[in-house]
C-alpha cells in the first residue's frame, strides 16, 4: 500500500513535459513492494537499496523495527508478532535476500543475523504476553458473529469474558493477520 502511494505520488508531482519515463519509474517504485525484481539491474539496485536497512549495526536496526512495531500499534503483540515473524521469514527462506553482488558480499551475513535477532525477540514477547495474567487479556466470548480482543490493565474479569491461561496452559487463535492479510495459527 505505501508502495502504491509512493508510486502514485511520484507520477503524479513529474512535471508534464518531463522526458522521464513515467511508467518506468512507477515500475521501479512498485518493484520494493514485494522485492521481486523483473530481471532488470535497476529494479535489483533500487531493491537493494531499499532492503539495505537490514543490514545496520544492531542498535540502528532496532531503531528501525520499532518504528515499524509503532507504525503498527493499533495491533497487539499477538496478531502483530505472528505476521511480522512471517515476513522476516520469507527473506530467510530465499538463497539470498539481497539482488547484487555487491549488497551480498557486504551486507548479506548482517542482514540475515538481525532478521534472525529480530524473530527471536518476536518469540519470547508473544510468550510473555500470554503468561503475565496480570496484563488483563481478556477474550469477548459474547459474540458469536466474531471474535474481540481487549487489552486492558486491569486483571478484574467482566461477565462474558475469558482471561488468558495460567503460564502451564496454552490457547490457540486462528486469525487471518490484519498486518499480513494472510492466515496463521498461533498456540500461546
Amino acid at each position: 500500500d505505501n508502495e502504491q502511494k509512493s508510486a502514485e505520488f511520484a507520477i503524479k508531482i513529474l512535471p508534464e513535459n518531463t522526458s522521464l519515463d513515467k511508467d518506468r519509474i512507477y515500475q521501479l517504485i512498485m518493484a520494493t513492494k514485494n522485492h521481486h525484481p523483473s530481471g532488470n539491474d535497476d529494479e535489483k539496485w533500487l531493491i537493494d537499496f531499499d532492503l539495505k536497512i537490514l543490514s545496520k549495526n544492531w542498535n540502528d536496526y532496532e531503531v528501525y523495527f520499532k518504528q515499524i512495531r509503532k507504525e503498527y500499534s493499533i495491533y497487539p503483540d499477538f496478531l502483530y508478532n505472528p505476521g511480522r515473524k512471517k515476513a522476516l521469514q520469507h527473506f530467510l527462506e530465499h538463497e539470498h535476500i539481497y539482488q547484487t553482488e555487491t549488497f551480498r558480499d557486504k551486507y548479506e551475513q548482517q542482514a540475515r543475523e538481525n532478521i534472525q535477532k529480530e524473530i527471536e525477540s518476536l518469540k519470547s514477547c508473544c510468550a510473555k504476553t500470554c503468561a503475565d495474567i496480570d496484563l488483563g487479556f481478556l477474550l469477548d466470548m459474547t459474540s458469536n458473529t466474531n471474535l474481540r480482543i481487549r487489552l486492558t490493565g486491569t486483571s478484574t474479569i467482566p461477565a462474558g469474558f475469558v482471561q488468558c491461561p495460567s503460564p502451564a496452559s496454552s490457547i490457540t487463535l486462528s486469525v487471518a493477520s490484519p498486518v499480513s492479510n494472510i492466515p496463521f495459527t498461533e498456540t500461546y
